[in-house]
């Protein structure tokens, strides 16, 4: 059994380099059915999903796959990525402390930390843009109220 595991993970692994999505999938998938712990499989099906941007998902089989074997470094690496893409910078920190105290603490790490410093304060300048653009597009709405107002009262003496 363990043997047609590692047969299908590298079938799985094989299509996943090749770009045969739904063929990878399916073959994580059929070995998560044998053993829904399968820590590489897990790993391999986030990383998939995240790599077609269904990040949500991703981050379960990413989780699973951290949780049955919290000692592999890329496990953890893909888990703060995708938790950066989410924009959930608080839950990416609290994993990589959980990954450091585990012994996990190579240089990624604090390319993860900086990820997460710069993704985050972008964030906060969207966020700024976004309620800027929402007064511009509110005070373009009250002169566009007032020019219309204008325009009748103009058209109104004019015919008047």
């Amino acid at each position: 059994m363990l043997d047609d595991v590692e047969n299908l993970l590298d079938q799985a692994i094989a299509a996943h380099e090749s770009s045969d999505f739904k063929t990878a999938f399916h073959l994580y998938r059929e070995i998560l059915t044998e053993d829904q712990n399968q820590p590489d499989a897990n790993h391999n099906c986030g990383a998939l999903l995240a790599q077609l941007g269904l990040l949500d998902d991703a981050l379960i089989f990413i989780q699973n796959a951290v949780n049955s074997n919290p000692y592999v470094h890329e496990y953890w690496v893909s888990l703060i990525d995708v938790l950066i893409r989410l924009n959930r910078y608080d839950d990416a920190a609290l994993a990589m402390e959980q990954a450091k105290s585990l012994g996990h603490d190579q240089g990624v790490f604090e390319n993860l930390a900086r990820a997460i410093k710069k993704k985050a304060k972008s964030t906060v300048e969207v966020i700024l843009n976004e309620s800027d653009l929402l007064k511009i597009k509110e005070n373009l709405d009250i002169l566009s109220a007032k020019a219309d107002n204008i325009k009748i009262a103009n058209d109104t003496t004019m015919h008047g």
